[in-house]
């Protein structure tokens, strides 16, 4: 690689983001690219269940995220550890007005995820969705249903990020959707498309990033999620609130995880 392209090369991180069918995760991903793009979702935004995979591009700063946006209905989800070796963390979005018989289901799906030995290190953001509704559970009340550790829903000040905030509102970033899902596309452009059975990209550009210092550390992370660095944050992906404070946490966490490095020297 050439002094130039290294001076301007992105660090790239793989993102999964996974939860069960209706949790929004689409609609969540769609929401980020009306966000970082600068355009405005239709009012009647309306995503059908992903049959697949959608692909998702961000650009912040010197970061690219690439998202992975896989279907979370029961048949489709013995597809998800096909693409964790090369994940760097994980999105799981939940339905906070679910009945219990699926907040359950949920709580088995973070736990077999927790513990796949290929998701190692793996820091794991749970999103608390639709908490613009009426009946939506509070995140306190679903980090208890969910056995989670009890700094799961604390964000210290030092997980602010002034910069990234700065970086995320730039009118550079772009994100560039793409979908395999055989019932529709995203409302955005297609720039590729991935079928269910393909395997992810996995090669990722050699990070930049400090790892000097070590992540924030939980450690009263409940043994049924095993060391996970584990987050719970409200948000409404149909409204948009709380999307810039996901990515913001992720600018933060992922350049200090050990598992980035570990992605890093393997790749290399």
């Amino acid at each position: 690689m050439g002094f130039w392209s290294m001076l301007f090369a992105k660090v790239q991180y793989q993102i999964l983001i996974l939860g069960l069918d209706d949790a929004g995760k689409t609609t969540f991903l769609e929401q980020v690219r009306h966000l970082y793009s600068g355009t405005s979702p239709p009012e009647d935004l309306k995503i059908p269940p992903t049959v697949g995979l959608n692909i998702g591009k961000l650009d912040v700063s010197r970061v690219r995220f690439i998202f992975w946006d896989l279907g979370g209905s029961a048949s489709l989800r013995v597809l998800w550890d096909k693409y964790y070796a090369d994940s760097h963390a994980v999105l799981f979005l939940i339905d906070s007005t679910a009945d219990d018989g699926r907040m359950d289901e949920a709580k088995e799906e973070i736990r077999r995820i927790a513990t796949d030995k290929d998701l190692i290190g793996a820091p794991i953001i749970l999103l608390a969705n639709k908490q613009d509704l009426k009946h939506a559970t509070q995140v306190d009340a679903l980090a208890k249903m969910l056995q989670l550790p009890h700094d799961s829903t604390t964000i210290t000040p030092s997980h602010s990020l002034s910069s990234a905030r700065s970086a995320s509102s730039s009118k550079h970033s772009v994100i560039t959707p793409s979908s395999s899902s055989s019932s529709s596309s995203l409302a955005a452009s297609t720039s590729s498309s991935t079928s269910s059975s393909a395997s992810p990209a996995s090669s990722s550009s050699a990070s930049a990033a400090s790892l000097s210092s070590s992540p924030p550390s939980s450690s009263s992370s409940s043994s049924l999620y095993g060391d996970h660095l584990m987050k719970l944050l409200p948000i409404s992906a149909l409204t948009g609130s709380g999307i810039r404070r996901v990515i913001d946490l992720l600018m933060q966490f992922l350049p200090k995880m050990p598992r980035t490095l570990l992605m890093k020297e393997r790749n290399a």
